[in-house]
């Protein structure tokens, strides 16, 4: 009875091929952030290293940890702003590459690979825009100086991530020519940059001239990557759901929080134990508070009210209309004249890094 997260291990790994493929000659290191966008750490990295992927990127060192438990024995990028010698430390017993975006960054990975008495690979970052950390681009010729004092770190590479990959392509030029500018800066000094990766899931579609050295792939992996589906990637993830009980409205009655919903002739409706605890059509809110957001906001709900937008479900291969608010636990859906009983499943669209953390989880192979 209780809604499931179903993820396709096919899907997945066709997602992989076709990111693979448009890399080039690029290396591409598979985001897995966010417990791999909600399909799974461990899950989703055996999968994707199975169909040949041997990088894997993660935001915790704890992440680090649990790959290696899994036996994933790839190369690990920690891409991490912190200042903290413990999460440095965690990683490198991991054996992973850790990012360094400030001095006091840099002082804290020689520290951690001091106590462990290692050296470490590290992947220094340029804050092209993001605002989360990161060395600025006109001061990489500084670095050098910073790392004469600690030899145990060896440079692997430079990065930074673009802001504005779904938008605005003149600045995501630009600041990828900051990124290869700061990277020459290096080389100039003597010190190797290795490989240059600035491409996300979406500046690998758009622009291949970011591709550089490598590319970090998340949301592309999913297949949720905006227009994703012209790129051939299929989605991975879908949640099902078995009706609980069926109900019949008759002309004029309301349902739904708020009475949102009044019948216009009698109707059959499905009772889904499932709703916005679960993810089921949950949009996250936009959290920007430029004017010119807000009126975007403002001019997607005008067009949604005119185009008078519903909500569906799928159910026996065909689309099923929502009836009324969809509750925190449970949804109703149409389904007058088509064979349906308790127990029948239904499709339900969901955000997946909330569905992955609130639903059971069921890998199947098609």
């Amino acid at each position: 009875m209780r809604p499931e997260l179903i993820l396709s291990a096919a899907a997945l790994r066709e997602n992989w091929n076709i990111i693979r493929e448009k890399a080039g000659e690029a290396a591409v290191w598979c985001m897995l952030k966010g417990d791999a966008y909600g399909m799974g750490l461990t899950d989703a990295a055996r999968i994707l290293a199975g169909a040949g992927a041997d990088r894997f990127a993660v935001t915790e060192a704890e992440e680090v940890t649990a790959l290696r438990e899994a036996g994933i024995a790839g190369r690990i990028l920690l891409v991490r702003n912190t200042a903290l010698a413990e999460e440095y430390a965690e990683a490198l017993r991991g054996n992973a590459e850790v990012s360094i975006g400030s001095p006091e960054a840099l002082k804290a990975a020689a520290e951690a690979a001091g106590e462990m008495r290692c050296d470490a690979r590290i992947h220094i970052e340029f804050d092209l825009g993001m605002g989360r950390g990161g060395f600025a681009p006109g001061r990489a010729g500084e670095i050098p100086a910073l790392l004469a004092e600690h030899p145990e770190l060896h440079v692997a590479g430079v990065f930074g991530h673009p802001s504005r990959a779904f938008g605005k392509e003149k600045y995501t030029r630009r600041a990828a020519e900051r990124l290869a500018a700061a990277a020459e800066c290096l080389r100039a000094a003597g010190i190797d940059p290795g490989e240059v990766h600035f491409a996300d899931s979406v500046a690998l579609f758009r622009f291949p001239e970011t591709r550089f050295d490598a590319v970090r792939v998340g949301s592309a992996l999913t297949g949720g990557l905006l227009a994703g589906s012209r790129a051939g990637l299929r989605r991975v993830a879908r949640a099902e759901c078995a009706v609980a009980a069926l109900h019949t409205l008759q002309p004029g009655d309301l349902a739904g929080y708020g009475a949102s919903f009044r019948a216009k002739r009698e109707m059959t409706v499905a009772v889904l134990p499932m709703g916005y605890a679960d993810g089921a059509f949950v949009n996250r809110g936009k959290d920007l508070r430029r004017p010119k957001d807000a009126l975007h906001g403002l001019l997607s709900i005008l067009r949604d009210m005119l185009r008078k937008k519903e909500l569906y479900v799928t159910f026996g291969g065909r689309p099923c209309r929502v009836i009324g608010y969809v509750g925190m636990k449970h949804l109703l859906f149409d389904v007058t004249g088509i064979p349906c009983t308790p127990a029948d499943r239904a499709a339900v669209p969901v955000d997946l890094l909330l569905a992955g953390k609130m639903l059971p989880r069921r890998w199947e192979e098609q």
